[in-house]
């Protein structure tokens, strides 16, 4: 469950939350300690953890395939080992942890099949460094 979506749609109101680009590549065959696949919808505690943190609604996510047919201004994962798998899938696009992107070089904990709590620290965490990013974007483009 690509959890950063419901954050990006918090910072990005006009956005759905959904792209073409998952901000992560837990949704990618074979590339998600989890084993999500494609079509599954988020697990309860992320619905939960969104819906009280941000008061948005993912219940209908879901999961999307992750590929080199994909393009992307830039690929932020969330994580190294998920990093290196973006690499690995050989896309040309820019591909940075998001951590790395903002400066604190932060992992983000994949809380997949925990409590609801480790979800919050996660989508907390997420929400500050998609904060930043943010900022990092906007500085890059402003005049």
């Amino acid at each position: 469950m690509d959890s950063a979506s419901g954050v990006r749609r918090k910072h990005l109101p006009e956005s759905d939350g959904r792209s073409s680009v998952p901000a992560s590549a837990e949704e990618t065959p074979g590339a998600c300690p989890c084993r999500c696949g494609a079509g599954e919808p988020p697990p309860a505690p992320a619905v939960a953890g969104i819906r009280e943190l941000f008061d948005l609604d993912i219940a209908t996510h879901r999961a999307r395939l992750f590929g080199r047919h994909l393009q992307a201004y830039r690929i932020l994962p969330v994580d190294r080992w998920t990093t290196d798998q973006v690499h690995a899938l050989g896309v040309s696009d820019p591909v940075e942890m998001l951590g790395d992107f903002v400066g604190t070089g932060e992992e983000v904990e994949d809380p997949y099949g925990g409590a609801t709590e480790g979800y919050r620290r996660s989508l907390r965490q997420l929400d500050r460094l998609v904060d930043a990013a943010i900022d990092r974007l906007e500085s890059a483009v402003a005049p």
